[in-house]
């Protein structure tokens, strides 16, 4: 009888952890196609799985609104982190910070970078625990370019002129030293390979209804600009 019970608990759990081995090493690659030639855009969310409301705002977003010109493309990046709620990927890497590695060659990195190379601009959603600061552990409400000023200052005003409390704050990737791009990063990554990066951090301290609202806010303008 007990041997019967050992072979049925093994068989679960290898069934469990062939089930986090196909999900913990793929991000989601979803992509919205129009079929008419335009922009390439790309946008990412949950690279930290605790980081969650631009996940369920883009997805909700996309599901409403395809594009009629041109492409975009959602990553998903850490699936693991979604289902254990942590920054990492939970039981199976508590150690894997995905945005720490894309100077390496971790599969779900170069899995991100194949889709990202040929984009005419990423946009990489981020929750931080502070607010309108920067360091080098944290920046809220703050998003952040490489070389694209004129999208993040138009997003700066729309964003501060409906959320008044928010105080969304610029940053300028090419003013920092390299140790401010924090090594491995995807904004390091984008700024050395000339990619059009913005990196977008709302805030933990607002609602998470307030945040997926600045997350569709974006998501509103990038379409009427780029896709339609």
């Amino acid at each position: 009888m007990y041997n019967y019970l050992l072979i049925i608990i093994l068989i679960l759990i290898t069934i469990f952890f062939t089930f986090l081995n196909s999900r913990c090493n793929n991000p989601i690659i979803s992509i919205y196609d129009s079929m008419i030639s335009g922009p390439n855009i790309v946008v990412l969310s949950a690279t930290h799985g605790n980081e969650i409301a631009p996940y369920y705002a883009i997805s909700s977003y996309l599901e409403k609104h395809k594009p009629t010109r041109g492409k975009i493309t959602h990553i998903v990046v850490n699936q693991c982190g979604i289902y254990f709620n942590d920054r990492e990927q939970g039981i199976w890497d508590k150690t894997n910070d995905i945005n720490r590695k894309y100077n390496t060659d971790d599969s779900i990195n170069k899995k991100v970078i194949n889709v990202i190379e040929d984009s005419d601009l990423v946009i990489d959603f981020h929750e931080a625990i502070g607010k309108n600061y920067y360091n080098d552990k944290w920046v809220g409400n703050t998003i952040t370019y490489n070389t694209n000023y004129i999208d993040t200052i138009t997003l700066i005003e729309k964003l501060n002129n409906s959320f008044s409390d928010s105080n969304f704050v610029p940053y300028n990737a090419s003013k920092f030293s390299d140790i401010h791009w924090i090594p491995g990063s995807l904004l390091d990554y984008a700024t050395k390979h000339n990619i059009n990066y913005i990196l977008v951090e709302t805030s933990l301290t607002e609602s998470t209804k307030t945040r997926q609202n600045q997350v569709s806010m974006i998501m509103d303008y990038i379409y009427s600009k780029y896709l339609t």
